[in-house]
């Protein structure tokens, strides 16, 4: 993720902190448009098993909705 300049929000984030598990969790990854976003959109469908099932534009922002 660093690599790719996203960073991590949301209770995913928390729980790394405070070194706790939570049953449901939910993640945001903030990332800039372009190669980065790219990378990091292959790595959570190839690696980590996500499926993108929405996508919204609002203004310049872009949101993508992922399930595992």
């Amino acid at each position: 993720m660093g690599k790719c300049g996203a960073l991590i929000s949301s209770s995913q984030a928390v729980q790394f902190f405070e070194r706790v598990t939570w049953k449901l969790l939910d993640m945001d990854i903030f990332v800039l448009e372009g190669e980065g976003a790219a990378r990091v959109g292959r790595h959570m469908s190839i690696v980590e098993g996500y499926d993108l099932v929405d996508v919204k534009t609002c203004g310049p922002y872009m949101h993508k909705s992922v399930t595992r």
